[in-house]
C-alpha cells in the first residue's frame, strides 16, 4: 500500500469538500515513523496552515445515522464507524481508513502482559497502559449489546480513535460527546513547543501559524500538557526531552492501617507524584504522614504530632519545623528508587538493535534517572 498515495488523496478530497490547506505545506511519510507535514518556504505568524468545515469531522453529529448512536460515547461510535467503515468503507469519507495506519502492534496498549518487554515497562507506566486496556474492552462490550464486531478489527478502530481524535463542542452535552475525528490534522505530530495553535469555532476547526516557520521544518501541534508516561501509554511514543514529565509514587510507600484511614479520611489517599519541580503537595502530606511513630494517635487532635500535621495540611503551618526529617526521609525513598531505575537503565541499555518500543521504555528510565539524581539532596521547601 502506497501511504503517500492515500494521504494525497484524503488531502485533495478535503479540498473538494471545502477545506483550506495551506499551498506550502508537504505531507510525507518518514520511514518507521509514520506521517508529518513540513512546509516548501517560510510561512508568517498567523496564516492558516488547514481549516476544516464542519461537513469533513466525523463526530456524532456528522455520523447519525448510527441506528444505536444514542446509547454510545462518542468515543464509542467513533470505533464502531470505522470498524464498519474497515469491512464496507466510508462513502463520506472516502480516502479516510486508507490513509489510517494499518498496523498497531507497536503501540502499548497490544502488548501482552507476557510478552518479555511488558516487565521492562515501569509499574506506573504499566498500570496507565492497562487502564487503556480495560477501556477498550468496556468499549467493545457496550458496542456489542447492540451489534457484534470483530474484535481485531475493533482494536484496530479504537486505538485510531485514541490517538487522533480531539475534543471540539458540538452540542451542548457532557464532555463524552464532545470527541471528533478530523482528516488530514493527524498528520501534525506532537510537540510541547509546537509552532502552532488549534483553533475551534461554530464552523470547523483551524490550525494557525503561532510564530514564523522557516523552509523545511517540521510542523507541530501541541496535543496537550502530557509527560512521557501519558504519551507512551496514550499514543505510543515519546519525547527525547520532555520538561512535563512527572512520575507516580503510590507503589513506593508503605503505610500502616492508620495512616491509610487518615490519608482516606481527609482526601490524600494515592496519586503521590514528582517532577523535576520537586515532590507534589500530596506526596508532601504522606511524607509527613509516615512520620508520624504513633499512628493510632492520628486521629486526636491533640496529639501534637497530629496538631502540626492538620495545622500544614491547611495552610496555617508552613511545617519548617518537621522540614528536615521530611528532607531526610524523602532523601532515602528517592536513593532507594534510583537504585531501581539506575539498575533498568543499564540492562535496556544493554540491548543490541532495541525497536522504537524498547527505545521509548529505555527513555522513561532514564527520564526516572535523570529528575532523581537532580532532586536528590535538594531542598524540597
Amino acid at each position: 500500500m502506497d501511504w503517500n498515495l492515500n494521504i494525497q488523496k484524503e488531502v485533495s478530497w478535503a479540498k473538494e469538500q471545502g477545506a483550506r490547506v495551506h499551498p506550502l505545506l508537504k505531507f510525507s511519510v518518514i520511514p518507521n515513523a509514520g506521517s508529518c507535514i513540513t512546509n516548501a518556504s517560510r510561512i508568517e505568524a498567523g496564516e492558516t496552515l488547514l481549516s476544516l468545515p464542519n461537513n469533513v469531522l466525523i463526530n456524532k453529529t456528522t455520523c447519525s445515522w448510527c441506528p444505536f448512536a444514542k446509547h454510545l460515547t462518542s468515543f464509542q461510535l467513533l470505533s464502531w464507524i470505522l470498524c464498519k467503515g474497515k469491512s464496507t468503507g466510508m462513502e463520506k469519507w472516502p480516502y479516510y481508513i486508507e490513509a489510517l495506519p494499518q498496523d498497531f502492534s507497536w503501540h502499548p496498549v497490544m502488548f501482552s502482559i507476557n510478552d518479555p518487554v511488558w516487565s521492562d515497562v515501569p509499574k506506573d507506566v504499566q498500570k496507565l497502559v492497562l487502564e487503556r486496556k480495560q477501556s477498550l474492552l468496556q468499549d467493545y462490550q457496550s458496542i456489542s449489546k447492540f451489534e457484534k464486531l470483530d474484535w481485531a478489527v475493533f482494536q484496530w478502530a479504537w486505538l485510531c480513535v485514541n490517538t487522533r481524535c480531539l475534543y471540539y463542542q458540538i452540542a451542548s452535552s457532557s464532555s463524552d460527546e464532545q470527541l471528533t475525528l478530523a482528516p488530514v490534522f493527524e498528520y501534525f505530530n506532537h510537540s510541547f513547543d509546537a509552532q502552532t495553535d488549534l483553533q475551534r469555532s461554530r464552523t470547523g476547526i483551524s490550525i494557525i501559524a503561532k510564530r514564523a516557520i522557516e523552509k523545511d521544518e517540521q510542523l507541530y501541534l501541541c496535543y496537550g500538557a502530557h509527560g512521557n508516561d501519558q504519551l507512551f501509554s496514550e499514543y505510543g511514543f515519546c519525547l527525547g526531552e520532555n520538561p512535563l514529565n512527572h512520575f507516580a509514587l503510590d507503589d513506593e510507600f508503605t503505610f500502616t492501617e492508620k495512616q491509610e484511614e487518615f490519608l482516606k479520611c481527609h482526601g490524600y489517599w494515592k496519586d503521590y507524584t514528582f517532577s523535576m519541580d520537586g515532590p507534589s503537595f500530596r506526596t508532601l502530606i504522606a511524607l509527613r504522614v509516615l512520620l508520624v511513630s504513633k499512628s493510632t494517635d492520628l486521629f486526636d487532635s491533640n496529639y501534637d504530632a497530629t496538631r502540626k500535621l492538620l495545622q500544614y495540611m491547611n495552610g496555617l503551618s508552613d511545617g519548617s519545623r518537621e522540614s528536615p526529617m521530611v528532607q531526610a526521609l524523602w532523601d532515602r525513598h528517592l536513593t532507594v528508587l534510583l537504585q531501581i531505575v539506575r539498575k533498568q537503565v543499564a540492562k535496556m541499555d544493554e540491548l543490541r538493535n532495541k525497536d522504537y518500543t524498547q527505545r521509548c521504555i529505555l527513555q522513561l528510565w532514564k527520564d526516572r534517572q535523570m529528575c532523581i539524581e537532580y532532586l536528590l539532596n535538594r531542598p524540597i521547601e
